[in-house]
This record gives structure tokens, C-alpha cells and sequence, in this order.
């Protein structure tokens, strides 16, 4: 039967709280992580930054916290999330990061330049990532989304494997963006290709909602937002057979996911739709209530798929 996590019973409607531990991240995460193997704490030269990380089977899980980040405004947390990411990444080859996740307290709440804490969020981040490129992977897939804590909280794992992104053609590349969505861009890809983690590649989906171009689509109509948000699921899966010669089989259907939903009250609604149109008997899936990086998004997916179609 399809999975769906205890919080989408009566605790739903409470705001998630990121706490900077395993359990922040989805579920399919838990065969890469051992919470039972010693973290290494990481030097920092700020005391408000906590780094620390575990290695499992060859798999490295970084996490950085930024301490009462909800307390930064303006240039000092674009200060705070540039040095965040240069101890997330010091050390690790950006072509083996597969995923990283971000947590960002009061992602919505404007300034007075008028730029929400996304967008000072998004230019600490890009300005990390310049000072150290790489022309194979700049930038690996990744989310963020808010949460209810006070502090700026990074996930990262990376390991030896290779990463092949996967462009969606229904939008344009985020690090692309017009500054309508900040001086700087955000700095990630929306799906890539993982090989060498299992047996099977892996697909590996950023946050993907109801974007087209760069533009919100379908403002206050949450049907309407899901209908896109699954057509560019379907768009990938399309560009992963044509791309990998792999046909998946299952236009827009992921092995796992992991629903944000920023409105307590569309919960019901999305649990069901979504169980019904894209999980099968073996569908794992979670829904999470928390801000998203646009305050007009009604919901985003992420999520896992095992590549095991034939090569066409």
C-alpha cells in the first residue's frame, strides 16, 4: 500500500520544524545514512556556524547550521549563507554532490530593498558555488523550503558517482533567472541522473512546482498548480528516456516523494490526488506542511526514481 507518513494524520497541520538531524530529510535518504556512526565536528572560523559530518558506505551526509539565522536581515544573511556553503562544500568535489537541501527560517519575509530572505539566501549561496566552479557539475540538484526553526540549516551528501543533469525544456535552468527573483540566481539543477550509487541509476528531482519559463503559474488555483507540477515531472521523465536511452516506463511517476505543502488546509485534497494520479502499489510518499520559496506556490514535489526500463 501506498506509505504516507504519520504527520499527514492530525500533526499535518502543524508547522514543521527542522531540528538539523537525518530525520529533516526524506525517507529514501536512510539506506545512504547511519545515525549510529560517529559525526565529526568540522572547524568553523564563525562560532554562529555548527558543521559536522558522517561517512557511511562511502557516502559523506554534511550538515551546516547557520544559529539563529532568523535574527539576519538583508546583507548579513547572504554573508552568513556564503559562509554557510563554503564549509558545506570545503573539501568536496561539487561534481559528487547528488543532492542538498536547505532549510531557510522566514523564507518568505521581505526587506526593506523590498528582496525576500530566499532571494538574500540565494546570493550568499551562488557566490559560494562561484568560488569554486566546476565547468562538469557548477551546481548539484537541490530545495529549499522553509521551516519553523530559527536557524539555516544545509544537508549534503556526496559520494563517488557520477551526475548527469537533466534539464526540464518547460523552464529555463534557475541559474538562468532574471533578477525579477533576486540579484543573484539560485544556484541548483532540477533533476540529475545518479550512477554508481546502486545498482540501478538513480533519478534524483529537485523541489519541482508550477513553474513554467520562470514564472509562477496559476496563482490560487491548486488544482491547476498540481496539473503543471506533474506535466514538468512528466517532461523530465521524457527527457531522462531521450537523454539516457532509458524508457522509464512511468510518464511522471517517482519511486518516492516528498510533498511541501505551505497551506495546512490543501492537505486532504493533495493526499488525494496525488496517491490516486501518481503512486502505484510501491509509491512511497510524504507530505510535509511548511513555506515554500515563492509565497504563490501551493505545492512542491521532490522525490527518487530507480531507472530500470529498458535501453531503447
Amino acid at each position: 500500500m501506498n506509505s504516507v507518513t504519520g504527520s499527514v494524520q492530525g500533526a499535518a497541520a502543524a508547522p514543521w520544524k527542522a531540528v538539523g538531524t537525518p530525520a529533516d530529510l526524506p525517507e529514501w535518504t536512510g539506506s545512504f545514512l547511519a545515525t549510529d556512526t560517529p559525526s565529526k565536528t568540522l572547524k568553523t572560523d564563525d562560532d554562529a556556524i555548527i558543521a559536522g559530518e558522517r561517512i557511511h558506505d562511502g557516502v559523506r551526509h554534511r550538515v551546516v547550521r547557520v544559529r539563529n539565522a532568523i535574527d539576519l536581515d538583508g546583507d548579513s544573511l547572504t554573508e552568513s549563507a556564503r559562509a554557510a556553503y563554503r564549509r558545506l562544500i570545503d573539501g568536496v568535489e561539487l561534481r559528487h554532490i547528488f543532492r542538498i537541501w536547505n532549510f531557510i527560517p522566514g523564507i518568505g519575509q521581505r526587506d526593506v530593498a523590498d528582496q525576500d530572505r530566499y532571494m538574500r539566501f540565494n546570493a550568499g549561496r551562488f557566490e559560494a558555488f562561484r568560488e569554486h566552479p566546476d565547468e562538469e557539475l557548477p551546481y548539484p540538484p537541490a530545495s529549499g523550503v522553509g521551516h519553523d526553526g530559527d536557524d539555516l540549516v544545509l544537508h549534503l551528501l556526496e559520494a563517488d558517482v557520477t551526475v548527469g543533469v537533466v534539464d526540464n525544456p518547460r523552464q529555463i535552468r534557475p541559474e538562468r533567472y532574471s533578477r525579477t527573483w533576486g540579484p543573484l540566481p539560485p544556484a541548483f539543477v532540477r533533476s540529475a541522473v545518479i550512477r554508481g550509487l546502486s545498482e540501478d541509476p538513480m533519478l534524483v528531482v529537485s523541489g519541482t512546482a508550477s513553474v513554467r519559463g520562470e514564472e509562477t503559474m496559476h496563482v490560487d488555483d491548486l488544482d491547476r498548480q498540481l496539473d503543471e507540477t506533474i506535466t514538468n515531472l512528466g517532461e523530465l521523465m521524457e527527457r531522462v528516456a531521450s537523454t539516457t536511452g532509458i524508457a522509464t516506463h512511468a510518464e511522471g511517476r517517482l519511486d518516492t516523494m516528498l510533498v511541501y505543502v505551505p497551506r495546512a488546509e490543501h492537505l486532504d485534497r493533495l493526499v488525494d490526488r496525488i496517491t490516486r494520479e501518481l503512486a502505484d502499489s510501491s509509491t512511497r510518499i510524504e507530505f510535509r506542511v511548511g513555506e515554500l520559496c515563492r509565497p504563490e506556490l501551493l505545492v512542491e514535489i521532490e522525490g527518487t526514481r530507480h531507472l530500470k526500463g529498458t535501453m531503447t
